[in-house]
Formats: C-alpha cells, structure tokens, sequence
C-alpha cells in the first residue's frame, strides 16, 4: 500500500512539473528582466501574440500566423500592415516610453521549440522611442509561451 501511494506522490509532483509556466528573460541596456506572467492570446485563424503588460519592462510580440512558430527566422517590423507570415512586430515598453525597431531594421528573430512551445530568440538589436530617435536601447531576450 505504501508503494502505490509513493507512487502516485511521484507521477503528481512530475505532471504539475510539466504545468508551471516558463519564464521569459530578456535585457535592456545590460539589466536583465524576467517574468513568467507572459500572455498569450490568439483568434486561432491569423494573428498570435505574447505579452506581458505588467512591470516597468514590457513587451509584445505579434506574429500574423494562427499559432506562435516553433522554428524559423522572422524579420522585425515596425509594423505589418501587409500581414506576411514571414514577418513579426516586437516593441518594448521601458520607464513608461515605447521603443521600436527602426524603419530599416534587418534584424531577425528565431522561433524554436522548448519542451514542445513556442520560443522566441531576439539577439542583441537596437530600438528606438517613438518620440525621441535619439533615445535609444540594446535589447535581448528569450520569450517563451507560457
């Protein structure tokens, strides 16, 4: 009786290791941030994004795909008005401003697949504030699906 129970303890804690949500990192100017408190929201059809809109470090990341990619290289935006699926917008909001990357950016990230879920690389790549071009800020990151 003592090994069933034992047993059943065992299976529990590894299926709720599975559920835990995982965190995403990611640095501005040298400070690194990290939250698992990531959002994910999707219409199943064309348009996924992750978010966290909490903090005083922020992000969101849309991708016009029905799912987040799991593998490929996708070109940042500033915006996606034609809606190509080869393509993502990612801002980051930072002190309460909003940086973008700039109109003629060339930087990509890559989507791969972490314990069967999206995840997002974002090497090192200059954004900008909407407001002030000479405000700018170097970001890296891994963004995970929750």
């Amino acid at each position: 009786m003592k090994k069933i129970v034992f047993f059943i303890l065992v299976v529990l804690v590894f299926t709720q290791c599975d559920k835990r949500k995982q965190y995403s990192t990611w640095k501005i100017d040298g400070k690194e941030y990290s939250s698992n408190d990531i959002e994910l929201s999707t219409n199943g059809r064309s348009i996924s994004n992750l978010s966290l809109v909490k903090g005083d470090a922020r992000f969101a990341l849309e991708f016009f795909l029905p799912n987040l990619p799991k593998q490929g290289n996708f070109l940042i935006v500033r915006e996606n008005t034609q809606q190509e699926q080869n393509k993502c917008v990612l801002s980051f909001g930072f002190n309460s401003k909003w940086y973008r990357i700039p109109i003629t950016n060339n930087s990509y990230v890559e989507a791969r697949s972490n314990n069967n879920k999206s995840q997002i690389v974002l090497p090192p790549t200059w954004y900008y504030n909407n407001n002030d071009p000479q405000d700018s800020v170097l970001i890296e990151g891994t963004f995970n699906e929750p």
